[in-house]
C-alpha cells in the first residue's frame, strides 16, 4: 500500500513549517469557518445575496469535513480557504448576474455532454469534440470563475494560470495523470463548486464524510443552477453548441435531461476496476497537496462507493425513462481503437453535420496526443488496499461480460 504521508518539495515543506510555527504562536491567519468565509466574500464583492439558500448545508458540511477528516497541512489550508472563498464570491456574483441580466433568458443550443465513470476516456473525447467549429468548450479559467467582478479588471485567466502554477510543483507527476491548464476545456465540476454541493471538493482534499453526503443528495436544485450557469456561458458563444464533460453527470442523466431536454449526452463505458485504480492514483496526488494524512485505503473505499453510486443510479435512470434518443453509449475500446469513426457515429446519431475540416483536425489531434504523451501513469489496486478479483466481483453486475485487465 502507498504511504499515508508523502514528501512535498522543499518549498512546500518550508511553508508548512512556518505555518505550524504561526499556529503554535496563535498567529494563524487561516480560518476555515463558514460564517467568516461568507463575510469575507461579501466584503470582497460588496454584495450580500447568495441566491438559493440550499448552498448553506453543503458549505457547513464541507467545512466540518475539512476540520474532522482532512488533516490539512498549512499549505492545504491556504489553498482550501482560497478555493471556498472563490466559490462564495462567485456565488454572490452569480446572484447579481441573474438580477441584472434576467434569470434563464438565454437559449441553450442543444449542448453536448460527455459523461461516464471517471477515467473512462471522457477527457479524450471531450477535447476531440471541442475541435469542431460548431462547438465551443469552456476553458478552465471561465469554469472556475464564470463571472468577472464588475468593478475590477477582468484578470480571471491570469489568476487561473497563477493558481495552477502555484500548485503544480506539489505534484510534479500530475501531467502523467491528468493534464490541466487554464485554456484547456475541463470538467463542469470546476463550475458547480458554486453550489457548494460538488464532488470537486473531494477531488481537492480528503473530505470523506462530505463525499458520502454528496452521494445521498437530491440533485434538482444543483441542476437548476447548472442550467443557469450554462446559460451564462452560452452568452459568450451565442451561435455555437457548448460541449461539456463531467463524470458526475453519470448518476444524474435523468435530472440533467429534465432541466435541458434537448441535451445530447455521450456516455462512455470502461471496466470499473481499471478506472477506479487510476482515479485512486490521481486523488493520491491531488490530496497530498492539501493533507498530511493521505490514507490511500480511504481513497479507494470512497471512490469505490462513488463508482457504485454512479453506475447504480445510472442503471435506475435508464430503466425509468427512455433515453435512447438522448444518450449515445460508447465503449472505451471502441473510442481508443478508432477515435475518428467513433466521433462520426456520434455525429450520425445526433444528426450533426460532419465536415472535412473537422476530420482533418481530429486526425491531427489523435496523432499528436498518443497515450503516455506526458509520461506513463503506473498504478495498481493493491496500492490502495484493494484486490483485483474482489473488485471484479463487486462490479460484476454492471459489466457481466467484461474481461477486466488492470
Amino acid at each position: 500500500m502507498l504511504p499515508n504521508k508523502a514528501n512535498l518539495p522543499l518549498t512546500f515543506e518550508t511553508i508548512n513549517t512556518i505555518g505550524r510555527g504561526l499556529e503554535k504562536a496563535h498567529l494563524n491567519p487561516i480560518r476555515l469557518d463558514a460564517d467568516i468565509l461568507c463575510l469575507s466574500a461579501m466584503k470582497q464583492t460588496g454584495l450580500m445575496d447568495f441566491g438559493y439558500d440550499y448552498f448553506q448545508e453543503g458549505l457547513y458540511r464541507l467545512v466540518d469535513s475539512l476540520l474532522r477528516d482532512a488533516n490539512l497541512h498549512y499549505f492545504g489550508k491556504i489553498i482550501t480557504q482560497r478555493v471556498i472563498l472563490n466559490y462564495l464570491t462567485q456565488r454572490l456574483l452569480f446572484a447579481e448576474y441573474k438580477k441584472t441580466k434576467g434569470e434563464g433568458n438565454t437559449h441553450l443550443n442543444s449542448p453536448i455532454f460527455v459523461t461516464g465513470i471517471p477515467r473512462s476516456g471522457t477527457t479524450f473525447l471531450h477535447r476531440m469534440l471541442s475541435l469542431d467549429q460548431q462547438n465551443e468548450n469552456v476553458p478552465f479559467w471561465r469554469l472556475y470563475r464564470p463571472f468577472p467582478h464588475p468593478n475590477k479588471n477582468d484578470n480571471r485567466r491570469k489568476i487561473a494560470r497563477q493558481e495552477i502554477n502555484l500548485r503544480r510543483p506539489a505534484y510534479p507527476e500530475m501531467d502523467t495523470k491528468h493534464f490541466i491548464r487554464e485554456d484547456e476545456g475541463e470538467e463542469c465540476i470546476w463550475m458547480t463548486g458554486i453550489t457548494l454541493s460538488s464532488i470537486v471538493f473531494w477531488v481537492l482534499a480528503p473530505v470523506a464524510s462530505y463525499a458520502k453526503w454528496i452521494f445521498q443528495q437530491d440533485r434538482h436544485f444543483y441542476y437548476k443552477e447548472y442550467r443557469e450557469l450554462l446559460q451564462a456561458q452560452q452568452q459568450y458563444y451565442p451561435t455555437k453548441s457548448l460541449v461539456l464533460k463531467a463524470p458526475d453527470h453519470t448518476p444524474n442523466v435523468d435530472v440533467l435531461l429534465a432541466e435541458i431536454p434537448d441535451a445530447r449526452i455521450i456516455q462512455l463505458h470502461r471496466d470499473p476496476t481499471t478506472c477506479l485504480t487510476s482515479l485512486n492514483s490521481l486523488f493520491y496526488s491531488t490530496h497530498k497537496s492539501a493533507s498530511t494524512d493521505l490514507n490511500p485505503q480511504r481513497i479507494g473505499e470512497i471512490n469505490q462507493l462513488m463508482y457504485f453510486h454512479y453506475l447504480n443510479r445510472n442503471e435506475a435512470a435508464k430503466k425509468t425513462i427512455n433515453l435512447s434518443n438522448s444518450v449515445f453509449d460508447v465503449q472505451y475500446q471502441q473510442l481508443v481503437g478508432n477515435p475518428l469513426d467513433t466521433v462520426k457515429l456520434i455525429y450520425q446519431h445526433f444528426g450533426i453535420p460532419f465536415s472535412e475540416e473537422f476530420e482533418q483536425q481530429l486526425n491531427s489531434y489523435v496523432n499528436q496526443n498518443k497515450k503516455n504523451r506526458y509520461g506513463e501513469h503506473n498504478y495498481g489496486p493493491e496500492q490502495f488496499g484493494q484486490n483485483k478479483e474482489e473488485l471484479q466481483q463487486f462490479f460484476q453486475h454492471f459489466f457481466p461480460n467484461e474481461v477486466i485487465k488492470c
